[in-house]
């Protein structure tokens, strides 16, 4: 019997013992000591541009270091992570880390003042996307829009999601979504006072951009 509990002590230690060494091997990389090749995450190179990326905001001071390994996970997790990347880069360091601990939280929708990651509503279908509003945006604020081709048109808020304005306050333009026919469900809508909102669902919920139109 003792001799059962014994050899029962000791491999629980061992069990221990082998937790600890893993948890220290993956979060090597993130301190500075030598990377080995179980630390790596499936399908990410030692050094790859998600990692790389995470690195240099942190030595820039924007992120801190001991929460490096959870967003890597988040963002390894997001099928379209390199193309997030540059926008990503540009955002303030609060909104980054906003950015990637609603990541971290799988909050399926974050707004940041050029990129989104999205959950797009178009009837029945549920579309995750990464959108770049850069553009729009760019021709909003370059009063380049069509009403034909972009959709410009009064925005009148029958649903009386956003701060009710007089008529005329507000006007929208279609976000074109990828791998859809048609104007879609996405839409960005801005106020007069250079204010704007991002819906992902034809107006069903409206997200306020960290950005402003002049």
């Amino acid at each position: 019997m003792k001799r059962t509990l014994f050899l029962l002590l000791l491999a629980m230690t061992a069990l221990l013992a082998g937790a600890s060494l893993a948890g220290a091997r993956d979060s090597a990389p993130w301190l500075g000591a030598p990377a080995r090749q179980g630390s790596v995450l499936h399908g990410e190179d030692r050094g790859g541009p998600v990692r790389a990326f995470l690195l240099q905001e942190a030595q820039a001071g924007h992120l801190d270091r001991e929460r490096l390994p959870a967003y890597e996970r988040a963002l390894r997790a997001i099928p379209f992570r390199e193309a997030m990347l540059p926008c990503l880069g540009e955002k303030q360091p609060d909104g980054l880390r906003r950015t990637l601990e609603s990541l971290v939280r799988q909050e399926r929708t974050f707004v940041g003042p050029f990129v989104c990651y999205s959950e797009i509503h178009n009837y029945e279908q549920v579309l995750i996307r990464h959108v770049d509003l850069r553009p729009v945006i760019g021709r909003i604020q370059g009063h380049a829009l069509r009403e034909g081709a972009d959709g410009w048109k009064v925005f009148n808020n029958y649903e009386k999601l956003l701060p009710r304005k007089p008529r005329g306050w507000y006007h929208e333009v279609r976000v074109r979504t990828e791998g859809l026919r048609g104007p879609g469900p996405q839409r960005l809508v801005y106020g007069e006072g250079g204010e704007v909102y991002y819906t992902p669902d034809h107006y069903k919920t409206f997200h306020l951009l960290e950005v402003r139109i002049r």
